[in-house]
């Protein structure tokens, strides 16, 4: 494929994991994570949290470093899944991480990864007095909280990461940016987006006049309310499979 260059943005460890799929596709691409995740201080508070799980009904983790650093606060502490504690995770990452460290997932959104696929799960329909552990990043959406409180059920959410700009990745960006070349730009979260924003400095207008590939709907509209011009792809999923699928489609219509 020699119509382009894709820009990888996707933060460690899955940028990595990425660029070896692009590599075996002989696809053309530039490693520049837009985003750091960063775990949060394991204080007393969260200790005592994740010791007494068992206050629970129901664990939810929103993504792939939400269950990474779960495992690695687990690992530390040495702390207990209770047996009838159900688990829930979005996305097929998500669940094959938690999987792989032999923590059973009963409710999972395989096919999509988005937070509205796990709330039509039949498991979290019906959750009035249940109490519900909510494994997420510092900021983001408050969809499951607010629909799972409505229900009627008690949502505790536990942030366990964050998201910082990668200042690292600012001259990359800024240099690849001023070329002139067709690039087109991964798009996995919308902070990914405002990360991009803050690095492209004085390169911005070259910025958004960059394609996207877009891994939701939502982040699609939200890049072009945030003044991406050219054109948006949607991927089918925000898996790697996905966004390779989506760059060979449109490398065939270029």
């Amino acid at each position: 494929m020699a119509n382009f260059i894709f820009i990888n943005t996707r933060p460690q460890p899955d940028n990595a994991a990425l660029e070896i799929q692009l590599a075996q596709e002989n696809i053309a691409s530039i490693s520049l994570p837009a985003l750091k995740i960063m775990p949060i201080l394991l204080s007393e508070n969260l200790k005592i949290l994740l010791a007494n799980l068992s206050q629970f009904d129901i664990a939810i983790f929103v993504s792939k470093p939400a269950a990474r650093f779960f495992i690695e606060y687990k690992n530390q502490i040495n702390f207990h899944l209770p047996k009838n504690l159900r688990i829930a995770a979005i996305g097929k990452g998500t669940e094959n991480i938690l999987v792989q460290n032999k923590i059973p997932v009963h409710v999972s959104t395989s096919e999509k990864a988005n937070s509205e696929i796990l709330l039509i799960a039949t498991a979290l329909t019906q959750v009035a007095n249940k109490s519900i552990a909510l494994f997420s990043g510092e900021a983001g959406r408050d969809l499951i909280e607010t629909s799972l409180k409505n229900r009627g059920a008690k949502v505790v959410k536990i942030p366990l990461y964050k998201r910082v700009v990668n200042q690292a990745a600012k001259n990359l960006l800024q240099q690849t940016l001023s070329q002139n070349l067709d690039h087109i730009i991964l798009a996995s979260s919308i902070d990914s987006l405002f990360a991009l924003r803050t690095l492209a400095g004085n390169q911005l207008p070259c910025l958004f006049k960059q394609k996207l590939i877009a891994v939701s709907e939502r982040i699609a509209i939200a890049a072009k309310s945030m003044g991406f011009t050219n054109e948006v792809i949607l991927a089918q999923n925000a898996d790697n499979d996905s966004i390779i699928h989506a760059l060979k489609d449109l490398d065939n219509k270029i």
